[in-house]
């Protein structure tokens, strides 16, 4: 509709350039189309949901690499009676990705360092410095994904906040001005037209 409504205004300038209110008011029309515009880019580009899958895929496959660890470093942990390392470790792929968040990952920051404390006797169990390594990366990944999801969902809201608020502040001294100071009575009858046109 801003646009509509601003080519109205450009293809007829002799119906109201020289009425300095509304001049004024359809400079302040293009100031808050570009505004309009930079605010629909950055709400286009701030799309939560391939974070969101991607954080849920990097969950995942945490997930699935402390599964296969654990396994591994629960049949040590049976073999040698150690129950509070078995406890730590021994979780299913799904019993992690059903964990808070939170839980996740303090509780499979445990698995891995009790994991490390008993690394030295893992050989025969072919855990390897770089399982544990590989792991640990795994899991720093989620969370720094999740604070990348949730920051561009603020950016959108912020975003659909200023569109909103350009599209109220563009318009309203236009639809006073028109139909008061503008003596042609088809370009006031094609504005109202371009103001019902839906859209930009």
């Amino acid at each position: 509709m801003l646009r509509t409504t601003l080519a109205h205004f450009d293809e007829h300038p002799d119906a109201w350039s020289a009425k300095q209110p509304v001049a004024t008011a359809v400079g302040a029309l293009r100031d808050h189309l570009a505004t309009f515009e930079r605010h629909a880019e950055v709400q286009a580009d701030s799309d939560t949901e391939g974070l969101t899958e991607e954080k849920t895929d990097a969950r995942t496959h945490a997930a699935g690499l402390l599964a296969d660890l654990g396994r591994k470093v629960s049949a040590y942990a049976l073999t040698t009676g150690d129950a509070d390392l078995r406890r730590a470790v021994d979780r299913t792929a799904r019993e992690w990705l059903r964990m808070r968040e939170a839980d996740f990952v303090s509780e499979s920051a445990s698995a891995l360092t009790r994991t490390e404390a008993v690394l030295a006797d893992l050989g025969p169990y072919e855990v390897t410095p770089d399982d544990v390594t590989d792991a640990r990366a795994a899991v720093a990944r989620v969370p720094t994904l999740a604070d990348d999801r949730d920051n561009v969902g603020i950016d959108h809201a912020d975003a659909t906040a200023d569109l909103d608020r350009a599209y109220s502040e563009a318009v309203p001294t236009l639809d006073r001005l028109v139909p008061s100071l503008v003596d042609d009575e088809d370009f006031r009858d094609q504005y109202a037209l371009a103001r019902r046109i839906p859209g930009e």
